[in-house]
């Protein structure tokens, strides 16, 4: 709703003017903004102006009557708006000071961030160390196990693997009990 009052007015900022160029039309935007801010200043301090003087007038209609009642009034009225004024004054403080609590306490949570983003950053240069120092390791027996295992397969032992022949006419047993006497 209010993007739609913002529209609403900033196109009637730039068609009243008579702006005919990007560059009028943006002065023209420009000045109604001026224009609204003026508008806005001059509403509220009438409003302030017409406020005090219906008081005012309340006040000597109530002096017609009794003086002294009058005054028991206009008294009431500066204490009442005294604390007015200062809750006013006190809430603007506070909020004031809670801002910069706030942004103090952010700063020291940014710094103490900054410092353990710093930890974390050694933490993992030293993790990426000791994991590029696994994975060389995880190579190197790779390679000695498979080393090992052309070393095994290279001393297979060939005599067992001979099929006795034919023209051997002193061995003519089955093989279980060739591979067993060998």
């Amino acid at each position: 709703m209010s993007s739609q009052i913002l529209l609403t007015s900033l196109f009637s900022f730039v068609s009243a003017s008579g702006a005919d160029s990007f560059g009028s039309d943006l002065l023209a935007i420009i000045s109604g903004i001026f224009h609204s801010i003026l508008f806005l200043i001059g509403l509220i301090f009438s409003f302030l102006l017409s406020i005090a003087l219906l008081i005012v007038l309340f006040l000597a209609a109530v002096a017609l009557y009794s003086v002294d009642k009058a005054k028991d009034l206009w008294i009431q009225l500066q204490s009442t708006l005294s604390h007015i004024c200062t809750a006013v004054h006190d809430s603007i403080a506070l909020k004031k000071f809670q801002s910069l609590e706030i942004f103090h306490s952010q700063t020291a949570r940014a710094h103490e961030l900054e410092k353990e983003l710093s930890g974390l950053k050694g933490q993992n240069r030293s993790l990426e160390y000791t994991i590029n120092n696994l994975e060389r390791r995880i190579k190197g027996l790779q390679i000695l196990s498979i080393e090992k295992s052309v070393e095994k397969a290279g001393r297979v032992d060939t005599s067992l693997l001979q099929v006795p022949s034919t023209d051997d006419a002193s061995n003519t047993s089955p093989p279980e009990t060739y591979l067993a006497s060998q």
